[in-house]
């Protein structure tokens, strides 16, 4: 999906969830038998990235996603990298965990005023197994960025429409910018996965995108997406990954 295909409209959903990524210590709306969990982190050239953690993450999440495919794009360009992948994971004291890798691509393609990138993501959410005592349930999962600048712009992204289960094998094909299209294989385990929010940016207010899974499960879910990224000509790439994730404390009959 294009951001011409909108006509000029931009899409805005899930403000609430947003919020929710990024208020510290806040939860928007968590009733008292819900727990949750949230980390963010910045992500520019001076920041290193921590590659045995990316490396733990990639494999726990590799359990959930195979068979991931790159095929390219147009033939005047070509993607470079991966830049660097970066993870993030959340607290292990909340009854629901989330963790997930955030690898960046950049678009060799001639635009005279600008660079594009790719930020591919993908990610799991888990609940707590026991007896029907102290288990838990996973109901809300995202993953996301959003953009430091406002003159950088989210100009592609994917997933742009839900997929519902229960128990669906569905391939989610990123078909992002010029240069290459991403697949990878997962298991929608039930309840319904899309766009939490999508904010593509102006001059006045930074972009944001997150990927959003929904349901009730008892176990482990994964989320996988990504979005095109496009900054002023050699300006670099300056955004913050978030991931969250909701869910109850006790057995949901």
């Amino acid at each position: 999906m294009k951001l011409s295909d909108y006509a000029g409209i931009i899409i805005v959903t899930g403000l609430a969830l947003l919020l929710l990524l990024v208020v510290p210590n806040g939860v928007v709306g968590q009733l008292p038998d819900e727990s949750s969990a949230q980390a963010q982190a910045h992500i520019d050239p001076t920041i290193p990235w921590i590659t045995k953690n990316a490396s733990r993450i990639g494999d726990d999440t590799d359990t959930l996603l195979k068979n991931e495919t790159f095929m390219p794009g147009i033939a005047s360009c070509n993607m470079s990298g991966p830049i660097r992948i970066d993870s993030l994971n959340t607290s292990t004291d909340s009854n629901v965990t989330a963790s997930a890798l955030y690898t960046l691509y950049k678009e060799e393609f001639n635009d005279p005023d600008y660079d594009y990138f790719i930020v591919w993501m993908k990610g799991a959410g888990s609940s707590r197994s026991g007896t029907d005592a102290n288990e838990s349930r996973i109901r809300e999962l995202r993953s996301g960025i959003i953009l430091e600048r406002d003159t950088d712009r989210i100009t592609d992204w994917s997933p742009y429409t839900d997929t519902s289960g229960p128990a669906v094998s569905h391939e989610e094909t990123v078909k992002l910018g010029k240069c290459m299209s991403i697949s990878e294989d997962y298991t929608l385990q039930q309840g319904r996965t899309g766009v939490g929010s999508i904010y593509p940016g102006t001059a006045n207010t930074p972009a944001n995108f997150t990927i959003r899974w929904q349901g009730n499960l008892n176990g482990t879910q994964a989320i996988v997406g990504g979005a095109e990224i496009q900054v002023p000509k050699n300006a670099g790439y300056n955004y913050t990954v978030v991931i969250g994730v909701n869910g109850t404390n006790d057995k949901v009959t």
